[in-house]
């Protein structure tokens, strides 16, 4: 009987992967963000987001916290992974406005790159369906207000289940 000597880690697999994502064009069009990439509960994220500066915390995914995973000698299933795509925004845009402006320039456009990596990654097999939940001006408060330390985002919710093999990743261009 042999010795295991590499496991599959999901969130490294997931950081690696999601560093082939093109950079995402801002709301106003003259700047360009790279996706920045987290973990855990929610208490994690509020940590998380307390440290960083907006400029540097957007577009956001954030694989939620907790997971249950599979584990064999070659692979790894997970069922309903769930990924946060956010970005920060206001509290006085209407819904009409968020739908065209940040889910329909970033959000949609994330969502579906995402789903592109994983059809193109050789070691991503997903089930072929997404669920999403959309939460236009999401707040941290109860009152969907800015203070200090809230955020107020707009965000997607993609829950999904996965099966990552044990092969060399090849990486994906767009």
């Amino acid at each position: 009987m042999g010795i295991a000597t590499k496991t599959i880690v999901l969130e490294d697999v997931l950081e690696r992967m999601f560093a082939d994502l093109p950079e995402m064009v801002s709301l106003r069009g003259t700047s360009t963000h790279p996706i920045v990439f987290h973990y855990g509960d929610k208490k994690a994220l509020n940590v998380f987001l307390k440290r960083k500066k907006s400029e540097d915390t957007y577009p956001l995914i954030w694989l939620l916290y907790p997971n249950v995973e599979d584990h064999d000698n070659t692979s790894l299933e997970a069922d309903n992974v769930s990924l946060v795509l956010a970005v920060s925004t206001n509290s006085v845009m209407q819904n009409k406005e968020r739908m065209a402006t940040t889910f329909g320039k970033i959000l949609m456009p994330l969502f579906f790159n995402v789903r592109t990596l994983f059809k193109r990654a050789n070691i991503v097999n997903i089930d072929g369906k997404y669920r999403i939940i959309k939460y236009p001006n999401y707040s941290d408060t109860d009152e969907g207000t800015e203070h200090g330390g809230a955020f107020i985002w707009d965000a997607i919710k993609i829950t999904f289940s996965m099966k990552l093999i044990d092969t060399c990743y090849r990486t994906v261009t767009f």
